[in-house]
């Protein structure tokens, strides 16, 4: 072994090597957040954001497994976007830190919390859905119940149900397919908590088709759609560059990635 290959340089990226590829033979994606999850958290900042920054660039380079793990940080940062005050916290306030101190725009976008580009106004809500005259009076209780089991045709009308719960139930139903999703994470308008339920439900997180109309969508949290980028591959992403009814920042954010990637900025692993 040369003195170069004992190098710490060389001890970290073959810890990064070994780690990553690992977690990303983890089954399920959720075992996979939670591996990724416990093994950055462990890390001191300094060399998690530097994982971090080489997870999103070998993503956005077509890499495997980093495809994977940025898939899982994707969903990990989202839930603790939306549910907040996880042991995630502390870690990605200090990423957070060290990302603007050093000025890392690989990955300081990931953690911005904004505001959807358009939202309904606080007294407007959305249309309640048309069901069977016989039950026109049902209760959210039940609606949830039905979402959950109920055939083809109350699938079709709970797609557009503005109760959350309703639709955490529906996304459930084994006889939801790709296409019904894809028609709650394209409303237009709709609310922030609906399409919270798409972005927590695993399996349906990890169809791409779906991630794309999340950050396609004007009123998606930006928040959430800027954490989706680099899980959209870059032809995707050249798409959101030019989407004139996006938030700027998601724009911008998506413009950084394709622009690494023109670059040919391939990762050079830590």
């Amino acid at each position: 072994m040369s003195a170069s290959d004992d190098s710490p340089t060389h001890a970290i990226r073959r810890q990064y090597r070994s780690k990553i590829g690992g977690i990303a033979k983890l089954p399920e994606l959720e075992m996979r957040t939670a591996s990724l999850r416990e093994t950055l958290v462990g890390l001191p900042p300094e060399i998690g954001i530097c994982w971090l920054d080489q997870l999103v660039r070998g993503a956005i380079w077509g890499r495997s497994p980093n495809l994977d793990l940025v898939l899982a940080l994707a969903y990990g940062l989202a839930e603790e976007s939306i549910e907040g005050g996880t042991d995630y916290s502390e870690a990605i306030d200090e990423w957070r830190s060290l990302a603007l101190q050093h000025e890392l725009e690989t990955v300081a976008f990931l953690f911005r919390d904004l505001p959807a580009h358009q939202t309904l106004p606080d007294e407007s809500e959305l249309p309640e859905i048309d069901l069977p005259i016989e039950r026109n009076e049902i209760t959210v209780g039940k609606r949830r119940m039905i979402a959950k089991t109920g055939d083809r045709d109350y699938i079709d009308r709970f797609v557009f149900d503005r109760h959350p719960l309703v639709i955490e139930n529906l996304l459930d139903n084994p006889k939801l397919d790709q296409s019904d999703v894809l028609r709650i994470v394209t409303r237009r308008p709709t609310r922030p908590e609906l399409l919270y339920r798409v972005a927590r439900h695993g399996t349906w997180f990890g169809r791409k088709s779906v991630r794309k109309g999340l950050a396609h969508n004007p009123y998606t949290p930006t928040g959430l759609g800027l954490k989706l980028l680099p899980t959209l591959g870059i032809d995707i992403l050249r798409k959101i560059q030019y989407g004139s009814d996006l938030h700027p920042a998601l724009i911008d954010a998506a413009d950084h990635l394709v622009t690494l990637r023109e670059k040919r900025t391939a990762p050079w692993e830590v």
